[in-house]
């Protein structure tokens, strides 16, 4: 997975250290939907300690750099 290191340097608050561009064992949040690639309405897995991550309604959104770079480049 080839990600902007200009973006990496943008994820400032992630408390996994981007694991899950680096660990096999961490899986990424699930995008369920969303708005012009930029609001991203996640599933998340139970072992996610994310700060990028907030509460909406009844599910979570994702702020996270790195994610939405994942998003916009391959749609996962």
């Amino acid at each position: 997975m080839e990600i902007d290191k200009k973006i990496i340097g943008r994820t400032l608050n992630c408390t996994e250290n981007c694991a899950c561009l680096t660990d096999a064992d961490k899986i990424i949040c699930e995008v369920e939907s969303n708005v012009n690639n930029e609001l991203l309405f996640v599933k998340c897995v139970s072992q996610c300690n994310n700060k990028y991550r907030d509460s909406f309604g009844f599910g979570h959104i994702c702020n996270c750099p790195v994610r939405k770079e994942i998003y916009r480049k391959y749609e996962k």
